[in-house]
């Protein structure tokens, strides 16, 4: 792959050497076609200098290690966009005091029950059930 803006933008978008095969999801690297793939590249463009992410994609040989590092790119430009201060880093601690906060209340209210303040009946434990299975299916997403 060349470092030129052309084969930049193939990088960006999901496209090999070889042409088209190099697409994944049926346009771009994330999915979603031409149009995402283009906005992917604005913003990769927008906050990284492309000759070094050209350079630092050819040195990846492997197919599926260059798409993971394609996403990765343009997660962090995304990321970067959104929090120019912290980027990555800014959304790891919000969800690290969210997992602190939920491991606390956890904590609780297994003490509650340990302690029996609070009556486990089996409405408490289908809804407990439908509370972990619903969250499980919409896990939080990040922006």
């Amino acid at each position: 792959m060349a470092v030129s803006g052309e084969a930049d933008g193939r990088a960006i978008a999901g496209e090999e050497e070889a042409g088209e095969e190099g697409r994944a999801g049926g346009g771009g690297v994330i999915g979603g076609g031409e149009e995402q793939s283009v906005s992917h590249f604005a913003i990769v463009h927008k906050v990284f200098d492309l000759n070094y992410v050209s350079k630092l994609l050819c040195e990846i040989t492997d197919h599926h290690k260059r798409l993971d590092a394609i996403k990765a790119i343009v997660y962090e430009a995304q990321v970067r966009v959104d929090d120019p201060i912290y980027g990555c880093c800014g959304r790891i601690l919000t969800l690290q005091e969210q997992l602190r906060s939920l491991q606390e209340q956890v904590q609780y209210q297994q003490q509650l029950v340990a302690t029996r303040q609070l009556p486990v009946t089996r409405d408490f434990l289908s809804l407990l059930d439908k509370d972990l299975s619903s969250s499980s299916d919409n896990p939080p997403s990040l922006k």
